[in-house]
């Protein structure tokens, strides 16, 4: 699999040239043609800095879904992930 193209947003923030597929809540996908899926773009990037579990969730420390910086993700437990994100919830 190849590295997916990067996109500077500014401030640091960086993401991948890639559509944002609806239903996706604000994350980017790309195709992966060697595993004939789509693939998840910030699983993907944190995992050319390391080897990721399935188990575990990828959280985004710059709370800008669509960046893939590898610097701005850290690899969470699901409840750790929901813990760091309820102060940035948006209630309706």
């Amino acid at each position: 699999m190849s590295a997916p193209t990067i996109l500077s947003l500014g401030a640091g923030v960086q993401s991948t040239a890639l559509a944002l597929m609806s239903g996706d809540h604000g994350y980017g996908r790309f195709w992966d043609a060697s595993a004939r899926c789509n693939r998840l773009a910030h699983r993907v990037a944190l995992g050319f800095r390391q080897a990721l579990s399935d188990e575990m969730q990828v959280d985004h420390l710059c709370r800008n879904r669509i960046c893939v910086r590898p610097d701005h993700l850290e690899e969470v437990t699901q409840q750790e992930n929901i813990r760091r994100a309820l102060p940035f919830r948006v209630t309706r």
